[in-house]
């Protein structure tokens, strides 16, 4: 941190500046400065190409940057001395210019560069020699430095006045607990390897003096530091509880330096702290309690956030002690790893570990998932310990915590209302279904006397995530100071409400005191419902550039997560009313994104275009994209620009520039760009650096990359570290350099892990897009490693997780019931976890009967584990496989099954109780997979316990979900849509024909007596897909305001046809202009709506404009319009996920030119791995609905209905057998 160093030198400084200013005066009558170039660009007084690796020495410096002439002293035999008290004027009168040209408001991070980094980093070592520390300081405060420039001062510092640095900045208050700045702690620890020699030569004392810059290692450094300073080292990653990859190789080299976990002190696992958290599953059951203090470890663990294999290899040593009882005192040891104690452990523990809210708290996660039979075997236990429940007092509902979200539905009907008034407080912070909250809600409003008066923040703050269950008409009720005074509550379960919920309470934030204006610092991810025209009044400098409360170094509106097109607008005002780009002060905004105003801008960065991006100067374009890569998330468009403007920049001197990076530009980089880097030119990259190199590609989330990408740099990666002869086996070390690089490890290399390497690695392995022949190879070695699937321990299945698809049917049928049921639910979550990414990204790539063989997977495992928990529940457990009447499915199932609920029957659909139908329905209607039968017996279902269409309440409406899209458009007129989260809850999704969307809108306005002209913004997000049911002529009729504070939401939708989308293109125009005006963030809002637009209107698009284009955007545009509209030229301007949007129908009427262009985009610089693409049939899965993207007559058109069928009838003969 720069404060660090400011505030430890500030004796030096004061000490030092009379002196200076004395030893100054001698040259103050030298002759004048000459005005500084054009625009400040004084990086264009040199050549890159001539001048790249000079030393301004005297005679240079003369020559070359004659403008500084003032700002150096005369020595003795020439320039030798900086004039400091020059330079601190200087960068006070450019202050004080900035002041007087209205930019007052500038952060003091935005330093006009008095002496550019173009000039520093190539100062003569004879002239930084003679500088002190507090001259450093000061330097540093005029101007900002890069890495590149601090390092080369602070490694030409003289020795002294070096140590002086070090020794001084421990004097800062938070030294050891606050994050330093990653330049300077950068620039530092390099320094230090001049000063010092090698990392593998540093002495304790010399690391102790750094702190907590010594979490700017790199992962090299880390593998050289000795055995000596290891622990100085850990300890300091430790106290910041510093993440990422140099965390793990600092905690592997701990795992080589200390030996055997086995034999492991608890001062060892002490010294790692909060790091423990990067120890394997396998790494903790290697524990042996008997060679130390087991109960103080329990505790240390206890404290953590251990995943739940972590926590499940701590829990089995600790049941496997022979003193272990399940006492009360032995599971509050366990402190957060009781979240993971499976049912059998919990009805072994005392109900008197459950007597508390605050013992709860770590026994039951607040999200709930994947917890829900703990929640309900908890509450079970606690239940019966209370007695009959509408006896019941407060004092007896609010001791059962969260876990009162395992009751059922008619327990809690049971309560009387003034007990859930007095619990609210503290059962309100638990995981509770739809209906549990309405039930709880309605409860609370009868104890409150009046069912009509409005809630009050106070009452929201009590009611917390159960606030998630007012309605967006109990929402409008309420006082627009009381939805401001809740704004925490509500930001915090945004993830959790309705679409309209949160537009609701926008539209209440913008009438509070203060506005949205006061409001959005609070608000959490509910920004991202703020249309552009919201943020028109946010877009001053006194927003943009405000400091975080709790940290100068980003903006407070940097810290929000922003959606692409809104960050687009507020980097454009940044970048105006901040950096002042449009105004004539001589300065461009190119010149000032620096890396600190990029880490400044925090979030609003990822606003920037191509060409801001290509403006940056090519002289520092390691430090400038070195703090973009500090944040994640950036798009696809802007790393691939970023990669072309470092190619541009660094291939000035070298057309093979790759082949001279060191550890800096890859540190610089990090994995994040390396990896949009082409193979080519990551091949060149020397040998020497391949194991940073791969470290840092392989700890990204490779999963967006084109797959033949991935696999020839996992390739590559393991020629590179010499794991390419038949006979290597791969074992850990390799492993833990490639990273997520191992999901493409060919079938022949999966063959070749060791058995502890495969074993320790399968948690990673569960999140790959595999193919069927790494899958075959995937379920051989299971059953090689862990022995027969029927002898497998529960711990054992969810360590496998969903990579339970690599198994066959039998594999999968014969495993143990009783153990499959412990931790079906868990395995269940987290495939589902992956589910929406395979989707989206692993499909593209994949060919169809990798798909199939992975949907095959997925459905005999969610009938096992429907049968596991069937199994369990039956009280005859001899005769559970031969059931003579059909099996009703339960709550527990159901809510424990989520996708896998595609494993009920029909018959068993039919056979469920009304009661359960009404209790979970809700969790059937979050269903992506049901076939149209399964659908209809659900609808069916639905009307045996809630009546007719007609009938059906809004709130049992509500429940319906996809369910829903098996009502027929009568039906559809005739449900009670009065309410507007009613109406958004079942037209959110893209699954309904066009009669039933029709049906749909008319219905809302037939009961709500709202004509199409008086439909406001709120009306139109509710309506949703339904929106698609008005014909083109009545959309002419929707208002423009309304339509543009509405159109974030119109330009998610995918049920309008090519008309009505021209229609609501006709509504954009009105509302944002002339196309031709529009900036990029429009085309992000209006999505959908670009599939109006004519051949014309595409062709005249340009590059800017096509880049704020949604991928799912491109893939509505009809063929022949997208055909004759873009030009190969603009085809091969898309980005890769506007690529893979276009569909097998717009691609077949592309020409073999726009073809090619295509994959161009697609491919970027490692076209060449596409060739043998151009001849092969392209797979291409659209993209999802609003909520799933899966129709429901999609839906039963693909694999996975059939193969629900036969694996029902196959297992059923295999059981009978």
């Amino acid at each position: 941190m720069l404060q660090l160093f400011q505030a430890g030198l500030l004796l030096v400084f004061l000490f030092g500046r009379q002196f200076l200013e004395t030893r100054a005066s001698d040259s103050s009558n030298q002759r004048a400065r000459p005005s500084p170039t054009p625009d400040h660009q004084w990086h264009e007084a040199f050549d890159m190409t001539e001048h790249d690796a000079d030393i301004l020495n005297d005679r240079s410096l003369h020559d070359v940057a004659d403008v500084y002439d003032n700002f150096f002293v005369p020595g003795a035999s020439g320039w030798r001395d900086l004039n400091m008290t020059a330079i601190m004027r200087e960068a006070e009168k450019q202050r004080q210019d900035a002041m007087q040209n209205g930019h007052s408001s500038r952060p003091v991070f935005i330093k006009q560069p008095v002496i550019p980094n173009t000039v520093l980093k190539r100062l003569s070592p004879d002239i930084i020699q003679n500088m002190t520390a507090a001259e450093v300081l000061q330097l540093a405060d005029a101007t900002e430095m890069s890495y590149e420039s601090m390092t080369h001062l602070l490694s030409n510092l003289r020795p002294q006045e070096f140590d002086k640095l070090l020794s001084l900045s421990r004097n800062y208050t938070d030294f050891e607990t606050e994050s330093p700045d990653p330049t300077t702690a950068k620039a530092v620890i390099d320094s230090c390897h001049r000063h010092w020699g090698p990392v593998s030569q540093w002495t304790v004392s010399q690391v102790a003096r750094l702190g907590p810059m010594l979490t700017s290692l790199n992962i090299e450094q880390i593998k050289q530091l000795n055995d000596e300073v290891l622990p100085e080292v850990i300890k300091a990653f430790a106290r910041l509880g510093f993440q990422g990859q140099a965390t793990r190789t600092l905690v592997l080299k701990a795992k080589r330096s200390w030996g055997a976990i086995g034999t492991w002190t608890l001062d060892k696992f002490t010294t790692l702290g909060p790091l423990q958290t990067y120890l394997t599953p396998q790494d903790l059951k290697q524990i042996q309690p008997g060679q130390l203090n087991f109960t103080s470890l329990l505790s240390l663990l206890g404290s953590l956030d251990l995943d739940r294999g972590q926590a499940r290899a701590v829990i089995n040593i600790a049941a496997g002690l022979p003193e272990w009882r399940w006492t009360l005192e032995q599971v509050q040891s366990l402190g957060k790893m009781t979240r993971f104690l499976d049912s059998r452990e919990l009805r072994a523990a005392p109900a008197s570990a459950f007597a508390s809210p605050e013992l709860l708290k770590e026994l039951l996660p607040s999200d709930g998932r994947g917890h829900q039979q703990q929640t309900k075997e908890i509450a079970r236990v606690l239940k019966e310990s209370r007695g009959t429940v509408n006896d019941w007092t407060a004092e007896d509902f609010r001791s059962m915590g969260r876990a009162a979200s395992g009751l059922e539905v008619n327990d809690l009907e049971q309560l009387d209302p003034s007990v859930v008034q007095g619990a609210i407080a503290d059962i309100a912070d638990a995981e509770y279904s739809p209906r549990q909250r309405n039930v709880l809600i309605e409860k609370y409003r009868e104890a409150r006397g009046s069912r009509d008066t409005s809630m009050s923040a106070d009452e929201v703050r009590q009611m917390k995530g159960l606030a998630v269950g007012l309605s967006t008409s109990d929402l409008a009720h309420m006082d627009p100071q009381d939805v401001r005074e809740s704004m925490d509550v509500f930001a915090s379960n945004a993830n959790k409400m309705k679409k309209t919920q949160k537009r609701e309470i926008i539209k209440q934030l913008k009438e509070a005191p203060g506005g949205i204006q006061d409001a959005i610092q609070d608000m959490g991810d509910m920004v991202k419902e703020l249309p552009l025209r919201d943020l028109d009044s946010l877009c001053t400098a006194n927003f943009t550039a405000a400091a975080d409360e709790n940290s100068t170094g980003v903006a407070a509106a940097g810290r929000m997560n922003w959606t692409e097109g809104q960050s687009m607008k507020l980097f454009r005002c940044f970048k105006d009313e901040v950096l002042g780009s449009s105004e004539g002060e001589g300065g461009s905004s190119a010149d000032l994104l620096t890396p600190a105003t990029i880490r400044y801008m925090g979030s609003m960065a990822k606003g920037m275009s191509c060409d801001d991006v290509e403006g940056f100067v090519a002289d520092d374009i390691l430090p400038t994209v070195g703090a973009m890569m500090e944040q994640e998330g950036w798009s696809p468009r802007l790393l691939d620009c970023t990669h072309q403007k470092i190619k541009a920049s660094l291939s000035a001197a070298h057309d093979d520039y790759t082949a001279d990076f060191t550890e800096i530009e890859i540190a610089a980089l990090r994995g994040q760009l390396l990896k949009e880097l082409s193979v080519e030119e990551l091949n060149s990259i020397p040998s020497s650096h391949c194991e940073m190199l791969y470290s840092e590609i392989g700890n990204e989330d490779l999963i967006g990359l084109k797959r033949d990408k991935r696999k020839a740099l996992t390739s590559n990666a393991l020629q590179c570290l010499g794991v390419d002869g038949q006979a290597n086996t791969i074992e850990q070390d390799t492993m833990d350099i490639i990273g997520n690089l191992a999901c493409d490890l060919e079938a022949d290399m999966l063959r070749r892990l060791s058995s502890d390497v495969f074993t320790g690695n399968l948690y990673s392995m569960q999140k790959c897009c595999l193919n069927i022949d790494q899958m075959v190879v995937i379920g051989e070695r299971l059953v090689q490693e862990m022995g027969s699937p029927n002898q497998w321990m529960s711990d054992t299945i969810s360590d496998i997780g969903p990579l339970l698809v690599s198994l066959s049917e039998l594999e999968i049928q014969n495993l143990e019931e009783e153990q499959f049921s412990l931790v079906a639910e868990d395995v269940m979550v987290r495939f589902a976890e992956y589910k929406d990414k395979w989707s989206r990204y692993c499909d593209v790539d994949l060919r169809p009967q990798d798909i199939s063989s992975r949907e095959e997977g997925f459905v005999t495992m969610a009938i096992k584990a429907k049968d596991a928990l069937v199994a369990v529940a039956q009280a005859d457990v001899s005769g559970r496989k031969r059931r003579d009447s059909t099996y009703s499915p339960t709550c527990n199932e159901i809510e424990s099954l989520s996708d896998g609920n595609i494993a009920w029957t029909v018959d068993e659909l039919g056979a469920m109780t009304v009661n359960t139908f009404d209790s979970c329905g809700y969790a059937l209607g979050e269903v992506t997979g049901f076939s149209d039968a399964q659908l209809a017996a659900l609808l069916d279902k639905a009307k045996e316990a809630w009546g007719q269409a007609a009938d059906m309440t809004p709130d049992q409406i509500s429940q319906l979900g996809h369910i829903a899209s098996k009502f027929t458009a009568a039906e559809i007129g005739q449900l009670n849509l009065t309410e507007t989260d009613t109406v958004y809850a079942i037209a959110q999704y893209n699954i309904y024909t066009s009669d039933q969307l029709s049906a749909g809108v008319g219905r809302f306005s037939e009961l709500s007596g709202l004509s199409v002209t008086s439909l406001d913004s709120l009306d139109l997000t509710a309506l949703a897909n339904f929106l698609c049911g008005l014909t083109a002529v009545e959309m002419e009729d929707i208002a423009s305001i309304a339509y543009q504070e509405a159109a974030n939401a119109i330009g998610e939708l995918r049920s309008c046809d090519a008309g009505q989308w021209a229609t609501l293109k006709t509504k954009a125009v009105d509302g944002y202009g002339a196309i031709n005006t529009w900036m990029p963030e429009v085309f992000a809002e209006v999505g959908s709506v670009v599939a109006g637009f004519t051949t014309q209107e595409l062709s005249s698009l340009s590059d800017a404009s096509i880049a704020g284009i949604k991928p799912h955007a491109v893939s509505l545009i009809p063929p022949q319009t997208l055909a004759a509209g873009w030009s190969s030229a603009q085809l091969s301007k898309l980005d890769q996920l506007q690529a893979e949007a276009v569909t097998e129908e717009q691609l077949a009427a592309l020409s073999q030119e726009q073809r090619s262009a295509l994959l161009e985009a697609e491919y970027g610089d490692d076209i060449s791995l596409a060739e043998i693409e151009e001849t092969t049939e392209v797979v291409v899965v659209e993209d999802d609905g609003d909520k799933d993207g899966n129709g429901a007559g999609n839906q039963s058109a693909g694999l996975v209905p059939t193969i629900i069928i036969m694996c029902n009838l196959m297992y059923r003969a295999i059981s009978i057998t």
